[in-house]
């Protein structure tokens, strides 16, 4: 349990479990950045399992965060592949209909820059 006061003399009183799992601070002595490094791992390796599973949704969101390098090693080939995965798994599906040309305008765009 996080306790935040405004007293200045007891503003670095506070007590995390760091041990749990579901814990928002997993680890003692860790930057701000390698806290929230640690977080894009997770979504990324979350959403990708979710990705692998079928959901198109996630499949675009699996390729968007391999194209950006977020939560995972840059690599657009894959993040290409993946968000072209989402577009056929979505194609004639209403659900996903307004999702599409988002996905179909990412690829046009990552098709020119690597032909810049």
């Amino acid at each position: 349990m996080t306790t935040i006061t405004n007293d200045a003399s007891q503003q670095n009183n506070y007590n995390t479990d760091t041990n749990s799992k579901n814990s928002p601070i997993s680890g003692k002595n860790k930057t701000l950045k390698e806290q929230v490094r640690e977080c894009q791992v997770d979504w990324y390796e979350e959403t990708l399992e979710e990705a692998e599973e079928g959901n198109p949704v996630s499949m675009a969101l699996t390729g968007q965060m391999l194209m950006n390098g977020y939560g995972v090693t840059r690599n657009d080939a894959k993040g290409i592949d993946w968000i072209k995965k989402a577009l056929e798994s979505a194609k004639g599906v209403a659900e996903y209909s307004h999702l599409i040309s988002g996905w179909e305008r990412q690829l046009e765009v990552s098709a020119t820059t690597q032909t810049s």
